[in-house]
């Protein structure tokens, strides 16, 4: 059985981080992320690239996606070239970028 790893609100992390458990962000992180699950919650900043299944961004994202499904939820802040099989963008989101659904 998977977990899920959670960066809390005060931790910063330099480097990248990599797993199969869901990750939940509520700090910061400068460096690639690869997760089954990621999600970045509305505290969360995250400079770098970020591949997994489904990524929720709720805070803010600079750098890249690719994932089966992309969720921006309202207040999502996102400059990020973003390579997603589907894709939803709530009311209130915002992407910077190139956006490339598949559809598959």
């Amino acid at each position: 059985m998977v977990g899920k790893t959670i960066i809390a609100e005060d931790l910063v992390i330099t480097g990248n981080l990599s797993g199969t458990a869901d990750i939940d962000i509520a700090g910061k992180i400068d460096g690639d992320i690869t997760g089954s699950s990621v999600d970045i919650l509305s505290e969360g900043r995250v400079a770098g690239s970020v591949a997994a299944k489904t990524v929720h961004v709720r805070g803010h994202l600079s750098g890249a996606v690719s994932a089966e499904a992309v969720e921006l939820h309202s207040g999502a802040d996102c400059s990020a070239d973003i390579t997603a099989q589907e894709m939803e963008m709530h009311k209130g989101a915002s992407v910077k970028g190139k956006v490339t659904v598949s559809g598959g």
